[in-house]
């Protein structure tokens, strides 16, 4: 009877929602939310924000959610692995297949002011030392960001390593594509060399997703090397360079390793970027899982260099061709 009432709550409700832009969440207690952003690939939680930009992310439980509507007429029960319950009428046809599943709306971040600080750092190329400057970047659940200053011209920053010990034990880690500085809005198009690298004073070994801004144009060497529970690398549409073994050792440790997603945007891959990740590797380490996008010059004769083996190139293919 009690769930009758709240099918009715729901039926009601979301028959006035339709025409909105935001998806809806019903809870168990009949509460409605109208969340955007919304992320429920994490196995116990739900991620959204209260508006479009993003710039308050909360989470639910799972266990404490009815029902989910997306805004496209899509119902899905969150407690079943993505379950779709029905997609109704025509908007049944505005699924789309095949897109990147690390999509998402922009989110923006606000930097601590008081966190300023200049190092002295390396020229390029080995040329006399410059002063860089850092700002910390405190995100949703407790969650830190170091960023350096790439251009105040371009306003654009990098995501660098930590510049003190931070500890993060959520399960999802979310990288923004916008960060405010004062008046000003920066975005972010890159994540520095080993950023994230397992042993660095970062402390996030329960982290199994990490969101990546779809501003990212330039993953560093290294940047996510041994973060072993890891359960899928989702590179955006953005980014044209992997720097080497930037997500070698990734996942291999995982509840639940998924796919990888290298995108044609991809113009250059470093070395063993991808050796030893996920579940499945030949007996030298080439990555042997599914994957569910690639850039047109990673082949079988071409993969070797990249940590990927021919068997996971050629399945892709077959996957592909069949399409």
């Amino acid at each position: 009877m009690k769930k009758t009432i709240f099918t009715i709550i729901f039926t009601i409700v979301l028959g006035m929602a339709v025409k909105a832009e935001s998806d809806i969440v019903v809870l168990n207690d009949g509460t409605i939310i109208k969340a955007y952003n919304l992320d429920y690939s994490s196995s116990d939680k739900c991620y959204y924000s209260l508006d479009e930009a993003g710039e308050n992310m909360k989470f639910l439980k799972k266990a404490d959610i009815m029902i989910i509507k997306l805004a496209n007429g899509t119902k899905i029960d969150p407690n079943e692995e993505h379950k779709v319950v029905e997609a109704s009428g025509a908007d049944a046809g505005n699924i789309t297949f095949g897109e990147n599943p690390g999509k998402h709306a922009p989110v923006t971040y606000t930097v601590d002011m008081s966190s300023f600080i200049e190092m002295s750092g390396k020229g390029e190329r080995g040329g006399s030392a410059v002063i860089e400057r850092f700002y910390l970047v405190p995100g949703d659940q407790n969650q830190l960001i170091n960023i350096r200053i790439l251009s105040d011209t371009d306003k654009t920053v990098a995501v660098a390593k930590p510049r003190k010990k931070m500890k993060y034990e959520e399960n999802v880690y979310i990288i923004p594509e916008y960060v405010k500085i004062g008046d000003d809005t920066y975005v972010v198009t890159e994540i520095d060399s080993e950023a994230f690298k397992c042993g660095t004073l970062f402390d996030f070994k329960n982290i199994k997703k990490i969101v990546l801004p779809s501003t990212l144009k330039k993953i560093g060497d290294r940047a996510f090397y041994g973060r072993q529970a890891i359960e899928s690398v989702y590179v955006p549409d953005s980014v044209e360079t992997i720097g080497s073994e930037a997500f070698s050792r990734v996942g291999n440790k995982a509840d639940n390793w998924r796919a990888l997603w290298i995108p044609k945007s991809v113009k250059n891959i470093g070395g063993n970027a991808f050796w030893a990740s996920g579940h499945h590797w030949s007996p030298k380490g080439k990555y042997q899982g599914p994957i569910d996008c690639m850039p047109d010059f990673v082949t079988p004769e071409t993969c070797d260099r990249y940590g990927i083996d021919d068997s996971a190139v050629e399945e892709y293919r077959r996957k592909h061709d069949a399409r």
